[in-house]
Formats: structure tokens, C-alpha cells, sequence
């Protein structure tokens, strides 16, 4: 879903390569709903204007998915689902999964429900991720991060991976949106 809460109308040229399914209307206009359920903000849940911080809400999900094997607000049915992410708190990413705690600050602040409680920018969240990963051995991002699930588990790479993945993100976000 990253990009979907960028507000932009499509262009409807002659020779756009594009082939939005309705030409000339802002798809994130407030009151439409556009994405997937699972990994809404809950500003897109309630069909209120979007920005960035939307992305990094769903950032915050796939990371949380990643850790912890499950979805922070999985429900039953969609409707549950929507309501459990415009209401409802996510269970802490557990300590007990050895999660660096700087990374378990970062996924609740990406699934604040407040959008002022997010990154002002995504460049704030690539800059806050470059400078974990430069110093990640004083955090223990990598020293015993084979460990972070267990020991004779073969899930080890979940932690390193989940840590790449936002370096990834945040660096197209960053990209994609210059605010």
C-alpha cells in the first residue's frame, strides 16, 4: 500500500503510460477509502486526507508482521479489522522475542494513531535507521541477533531482515516523497 496515501491526480494525456481506473480524480480525496484493510492507518480508515505518515503507519505494520509473526490488528472480518485499527492498541512487540527495545520504540511510534506522533518526514525515519545501522553493535541490531527468536530456531533472520526492510522502505519513501 506505501504510495497510495500520496494525494495526486492521475493524468489522463494521450501518452500517459498509466491506466488508473478512473481518470482525473484524486483517489485519496477525504471520504474514499483505497488500500488494503490489513494494513491501513487509521486516518485511511476513516476516509480522512492522508500523507506520508499513512506510509509509515503501514510500515509499521509489515515490520510489527515481521517480528512477531502475526498482525497487529487482525480480526475476523474486515469491518472488525478497521475498527481494531481506528480504536484498538496493538499488543507490545514482546521483550521476550530479545527485540532491541530501539526497535520496538520505532514500531510503536510508526503505529501511533496519531499521525503527529509519527515522523514529521520519512527522511527523519531513514536518518533515525542509517544512524542504528552505523552504530548497530551498541544496540544489538547485529551482535546475537541470531538469537533475537531463539536458539535452534530457524526464524534467526527475522530481526536482520525486518531491519533491512525498513532501511529499504524508508530509503524509497524518502525518495518518493520530498516533504
Amino acid at each position: 500500500d506505501f504510495g497510495l496515501a500520496r494525494q495526486r491526480t492521475f493524468p489522463s494525456s494521450p501518452g500517459d503510460t498509466q491506466s488508473p481506473t478512473v481518470a482525473g480524480v484524486n483517489v485519496t480525496d477525504a471520504g474514499s477509502i483505497l488500500g488494503t484493510v490489513a494494513y491501513m492507518s487509521p486516518e485511511q480508515a476513516q476516509g480522512l486526507p492522508v500523507d506520508h505518515r499513512s506510509d509509515q503507519f503501514s510500515l509499521g505494520i509489515v515490520l510489527y508482521e515481521m517480528l512477531t509473526v502475526r498482525r497487529p490488528f487482525q480480526r475476523e472480518s474486515a469491518p472488525e479489522t478497521l475498527v481494531a485499527i481506528i480504536r484498538e492498541e496493538p499488543e507490545p512487540v514482546e521483550a521476550s522475542l530479545h527485540v532491541p527495545a530501539p526497535v520496538r520504540w520505532l514500531v510503536e511510534r510508526l503505529l501511533a494513531k496519531d499521525p503527529k506522533d509519527r515522523y514529521d518526514t520519512t527522511r527523519d525515519l531513514a536518518r533515525e535507521l542509517r544512524t542504528w545501522s552505523l552504530h548497530a553493535s551498541e544496540t544489538g541490531l547485529s551482535s546475537g541477533s541470531e538469537k533475537a527468536i531463539g536458539p535452534g530456531k530457524k526464524s534467526w533472520w527475522r530481526l536482520p531482515a525486518a531491519v533491512a526492510t525498513a532501511l529499504v522502505c524508508a530509503g524509497v519513501l524518502a525518495g518518493s516523497v520530498m516533504t
